[in-house]
């Protein structure tokens, strides 16, 4: 085994949200801060914004949309959990603890847990808050409303030769791969 190599030794970090495994060229600190980062470059205030012009544009609700992004975007920032293991509120229970942990006395437990949970409460609530003019303009606007991007634009034949996403040596090697699976298929048919 790689001396960098290591597996967490922590059963309850093989979740969705924890690093748990080498990687071979950040350790770990930079693979977890990788890891948020990415959340926060995707889950911004235009892209949200973007996400329900879209669900408009294609007749879906815009609602449903701020709903499930707002629910992603507060799951890492409040919860620091992934969405898919967030649930709005948390429930406790102080005789709930590992085995060679104490328990908490009860009056720091749960002056902490409600408070906690109050302050979890308000979070949650300015991140809906901080996309909802946005959402009710949006639904003002919803029968006048035309929105298009490069996500919505109709597929073209040309789309290999104008979109930058096909520009690298690697997408280019798999555009023509494709075209050869193609070409193999279609003479194999005809024989």
């Amino acid at each position: 085994m790689d001396a960098g190599a290591w597996l967490e030794p922590d059963l309850n970090t093989y979740d969705l949200n924890h690093v748990c495994a080498a990687h071979p060229l950040m350790n770990r600190q930079e693979w977890q801060g990788a890891y948020k980062a990415a959340w926060r470059a995707f889950y911004t205030y235009d892209h949200v914004v973007t996400v329900m012009k879209r669900a408009l544009a294609t007749r879906n609700s815009p609602g449903k949309v701020l709903f499930f992004l707002g629910w992603f975007t507060g799951s890492i920032a409040i919860e620091d959990v992934h969405p898919l293991e967030c649930g709005v509120l948390r429930r406790k229970v102080r005789r709930d603890r590992r085995p060679e942990l104490p328990r908490e006395p009860a009056l720091i437990f749960y002056p902490r847990y409600w408070l906690g949970t109050a302050a979890k409460l308000i979070r949650w609530a300015a991140v809906f808050g901080r996309f909802a003019p946005a959402y009710y303009w949006l639904k003002l606007r919803r029968r006048s409303f035309a929105y298009s991007d490069a996500a919505l634009a109709a597929v073209s034949d040309h789309d290999e030769d104008d979109l930058g996403l096909f520009q690298t040596d690697e997408s280019k090697a798999y555009v023509v791969q494709q075209r050869h699976f193609a070409e193999v298929r279609a003479s194999a048919s005809t024989h």
